[in-house]
Parts: structure tokens; C-alpha cells; sequence
């Protein structure tokens, strides 16, 4: 597997705007959907992570952080790079740095579609589906300490 570099991206950069551009491309135009101003000023309160390889972005997520828990949100990866193991890398670096930083939770409200990837890498359903952007979602949740994240490569911010 194609080890990836993954660094923090700052709101209003040339690099969050790709990550715009990619996260409307995969999440919200197949569902009709554009962005918003209200949603795009959200996300400068948030962490963005993005994994890179070669110098090209190819996926990220980002983080609404709430003292030591977090919502995981908006994981996006190139349609090209799925399924090769890169949305697996970006969320488990994503994670080894939350936990660095004292968060002991992360949650998320993930599509029906994706539940056995986030079971592949330890997250649990919480709770019955529910429709979010008009299709069913559940929330998940994965419990962090610093001695069980284990990653093959380090999270270069």
C-alpha cells in the first residue's frame, strides 16, 4: 500500500479550496447538493486534514473538536483513490494526533453505505438510522487512548 503524507490544511489556503473542490465533487454533487457560504464559514472552526501523495490531494476529513471527544466529519477521497486504503491511513493518522491531544473520543454520523469501513478500523454503530442530506446515516463511535493507535507511518502536520 502507497503510504500517504497527511498535514493539517488552513482554512481559506489555495489547499483547503482544492479540498472544497474535491469534498463537492465526491460528497455533495452526486446528491444535488451544493455548498453553502453558512457551511463553508463552519469549517473555519474545524481541524482539516488532508492526505497527500505525490503532492496531490487525494482525500481528508475534518473535525468538530468538544473538549475530549470529536464528530468526524466530511471524509471524502478521490473517486480513483478509493478502495486502495487511503481513507483507512487518513483517519487512523487523523486519529494517533487527536489522541495526542488529548481526545479519548471520536463520533461521526456515517453513511449506511460506509458502516463496514468504519467497523474495518474499530468504530461501533450507536444508534438506528436516521436520514441526513436526504439518504440513511448511522452514528458511530471509536474510543481512543494513545497505546492502541498503531499506524505503519507517522502523521507529518
Amino acid at each position: 500500500m502507497t503510504k500517504i503524507l497527511l498535514k493539517q490544511i488552513p482554512y481559506d489556503t489555495k489547499e483547503y479550496w482544492h479540498w472544497v473542490r474535491l469534498r463537492e465533487i465526491v460528497l455533495r454533487l452526486p446528491l444535488g447538493l451544493r455548498f453553502s457560504m453558512k457551511d463553508l464559514l463552519q469549517d473555519a472552526h474545524e481541524l482539516i486534514f488532508c492526505g497527500f501523495n505525490e503532492n496531490h490531494m487525494i482525500g481528508g476529513l475534518q473535525y468538530v473538536l468538544d473538549g475530549s471527544k470529536a464528530k468526524m466529519r466530511q471524509v471524502a477521497i478521490i473517486f480513483s483513490g478509493q478502495s486502495k486504503g487511503y481513507g483507512k491511513q487518513i483517519v487512523l493518522l487523523s486519529e494517533q494526533i487527536l489522541a495526542n491531544q488529548g481526545v479519548n473520543e471520536i463520533y461521526c454520523h456515517a453513511r449506511v453505505s460506509a458502516v463496514p469501513f468504519y467497523t474495518s478500523i474499530g468504530y461501533q454503530v450507536t444508534s438506528e438510522a436516521f436520514s441526513e442530506v436526504g439518504i440513511p446515516h448511522v452514528k458511530m463511535s471509536k474510543k481512543l487512548s494513545k497505546n492502541n493507535l498503531e499506524t505503519d507511518n507517522q502523521p507529518i502536520c
